[in-house]
């Protein structure tokens, strides 16, 4: 059930273009650049290089401060 509320998530991002790659964001903790949005999760590079995970569903239901916009 999780892969599918995921996988779900994932389309509505795309879909609300409420994240682009490339944009600079924070998300919780999390800081840095989109480098790839997928439909279970996202890909964010922070300044030292280091790629974080972060799972779609925590994106829809966390803060997002967009702050390429």
């Amino acid at each position: 059930m999780v892969a599918i509320s995921c996988g779900l998530f994932g389309f509505l991002i795309l879909f609300e273009r409420s994240l682009k790659i490339g944009d600079h964001v924070k998300i919780d903790e999390c800081e840095g650049i989109v480098k790839d949005i997928r439909t279970r999760f996202t890909v964010i590079e922070d300044i030292s290089g280091r790629e974080t995970v972060v799972p779609n569903e925590m994106i829809i239901s966390t803060q997002i401060t967009n702050l390429s916009r």
